[in-house]
């Protein structure tokens, strides 16, 4: 069932339209006659619920002894690239310049 409804009166019953849509009733909001709005009731979204391990057949056909020593492997050489990087001297041309006030550099 669909009501026509001003929207001064609109404004004076808003907590009884509201429910009246809740219960399932659509009601149209009007302006000078011309329908402008519908408040209608709000269906709730399906709720999935998760279960614990239903993504563990993308992990799998993973071997964990390799990925480990792998990561511990990358994990050294970034560990060596970091020492041989902070042994190195700075660039002259960026060391000791003052920058101005919030303001980046030029490129060239």
């Amino acid at each position: 069932m669909t009501r026509h409804v001003n929207i001064a009166e609109a404004k004076a019953k808003l907590s009884e339209l509201v429910e009246a849509a809740a219960k399932g009733e659509e009601i149209v909001l009007a302006r000078h006659g011309k329908p402008v709005a519908r408040l209608m009731p709000l269906t709730p979204a399906p709720t999935v619920r998760r279960q614990f391990g239903q993504e563990d057949h993308l992990f799998r056909h993973v071997d964990w002894d390799t990925w480990w020593a792998e990561w511990k492997a990358a994990d050294k050489d970034i560990e060596a690239d970091f020492e041989a990087s902070a042994n190195e001297p700075l660039d002259p041309d960026l060391r000791g310049k003052p920058r101005g006030k919030g303001r980046r550099p030029r490129r060239p």
